[in-house]
């Protein structure tokens, strides 16, 4: 059973504010919500009532209880599905239960305050974290990721409302200590509301960054990106082996990829310039000197496994050509095969095979999207070709990637100091992943070659080298 003094004091202040709500014609609707909350409920019959009062909350914030589109939309299932119409992976039971298990044990502290949210596609994995927070007697907030319904709210939204909600979306996470977020690239149903998608990216962006950067420093988070039929589709795979697939990069073995690491990691902050090459065209520079990499294995990505630090700024030299799908955003965005042309770090060219307007509107969004703020190498052994799912993409073993944008400023990843600031700043922070192992790739460190064809040369690391050493 289940209920909101359970789930944490902040879906308590939403039903209490609601409760005090002045009459109007969604009074009804109102009432019964809160009536659901007080009945005993199944954790699925729970968060959908949950969802309604997210919904009813954030259009009594915005004062648009009166708004007829908002109204009608509030009535329409259809077009505007709860989370009881949500999709479910389609994994298998010990599946569910891994994943659970990953996204909950993630944080080596166990911080109690957890921020939860969840998208479509999460159905019974996320009910069961649910299950393990109550069964933990932690407090918890729920939020549903839910972009029908809130494409339509910002459509009616004026300026200063949507700067109003793009202040509540960085909230919603500030009396947390602890996320755990899962996406997906699509959404189970598609929207069908004739709202232009630019209005989710751009009216509250400002808002929204500037609030979340100063509510976020501490948060401790979790992440994952599910593996969706569409994404499936896009790389010309069977669903099932997708899922299958995703799966198998959760299942390697992190204590062998730990160990490959900390060797890979100490060659990295010893060197200075990298370079790194492949038969596509790719042949780039940078210096990565008096950086440090970090040792980024499963607590904070579920699938994991890469290492990841900065260039300096102005330092990145030569060619990047990534073969392949990206989704710079959410997923409805598709480019193909990028060129990214660098001259003293900054980008100088770019060009796509297709979606050149996105990859334009990426690069072109403030000055700091023309520099790199992340270089990443991927290394989990499970996946060695190219994915649409831009979490899964940037793990793959005999791959590297650049963000486009904003660098970390962690100083400690994982109770280990760090340094990853290049002091490259932008609102965006998109990794694009090229492929090394298959395209003839070579990655050099101050002229010694540590990887060939996507293979690391060292044999302490070979384990991160594919398939073949992995027990089936």
């Amino acid at each position: 059973m289940i209920s909101p003094i359970t789930l944490g004091p902040a879906i308590k202040e939403r039903a209490d504010f609601l409760a005090y709500a002045p009459p109007s014609m969604l009074s009804e609707m109102v009432t019964q919500v809160l009536r659901d909350m007080a009945l005993p409920q199944s954790i699925a019959q729970a968060i959908t009532t949950l969802h309604e009062l997210q919904r009813l909350y954030l259009v009594h914030v915005l004062e648009l209880m009166d708004h007829p589109q908002i109204i009608a939309a509030l009535d329409n299932a259809a077009h505007f599905p709860l989370w009881q119409d949500f999709a479910a992976l389609e994994a298998s039971e010990t599946q569910k239960d891994r994943l659970a298990h990953l996204m909950y044990s993630g944080d080596p502290f166990r911080r109690a305050s957890i921020f939860l949210n969840i998208s479509d596609y999460a159905k019974e994995i996320a009910e069961r974290i649910v299950q393990k927070i109550i069964d933990h007697h932690e407090g918890a907030d729920i939020w549903i990721s839910d972009p029908w319904f809130h494409r339509r709210l910002l459509h009616v939204c004026d300026k200063e409302k949507a700067e109003t909600y793009g202040d509540l979306m960085a909230q919603r996470m500030e009396n947390s200590q602890r996320m755990i977020a899962f996406a997906g690239n699509h959404q189970s149903i598609p929207v069908t509301d004739p709202v232009p998608p630019v209005e989710m990216s751009v009216l509250y962006t400002d808002q929204y960054n500037r609030r979340h950067r100063e509510n976020s420093p501490n948060l401790f988070y979790t992440s994952t990106r599910l593996p969706t039929p569409q994404s499936a589709k896009a790389d010309n795979i069977p669903y099932a082996e997708y899922v299958d697939l995703f799966f198998r990069m959760c299942d390697v073995d992190y204590t062998q990829i730990d160990a490959a690491h900390r060797v890979l990691i100490a060659k990295l902050d010893n060197g200075k310039i990298l370079r790194i090459t492949n038969e596509d065209g790719t042949n780039i520079t940078m210096d990565v000197s008096g950086f440090t990499f970090a040792n980024s294995l499963v607590a904070k990505n579920v699938p994991g496994s890469e290492v990841f630090s900065a260039p300096h700024r102005n330092s990145v030299n030569g060619k990047i050509v990534a073969k392949g799908f990206f989704t710079p955003k959410d997923g409805s965005e598709i480019i193909q095969d990028i060129t990214l042309e660098f001259e003293n770090g900054r980008i100088i060219r770019y060009d796509a095979a297709s979606g050149f307007e996105h990859l334009q509107c990426a690069i072109e969004t403030d000055e700091g999207s023309h520099y790199i703020g992340e270089i990443g190498i991927g290394t989990n052994p499970a996946l060695q070709s190219h994915v649409t799912n831009s979490l899964m993409v940037e793990k793959i073993g005999g791959s590297f990637h650049v963000a486009v944008g904003r660098a970390y400023e962690y100083t400690d990843y994982l109770g280990t100091p760090v340094h990853l600031d290049n002091g490259n700043r932008s609102k965006i922070h998109w990794d694009i992943t090229t492929m090394l192992v298959g395209k003839s790739g070579r990655m050099i460190l101050d002229g010694e070659t540590i990887m060939d064809n996507g293979k690391f040369t060292d044999p302490a690391l070979s384990y991160l080298n594919g398939p073949k050493n992995i027990e089936a």
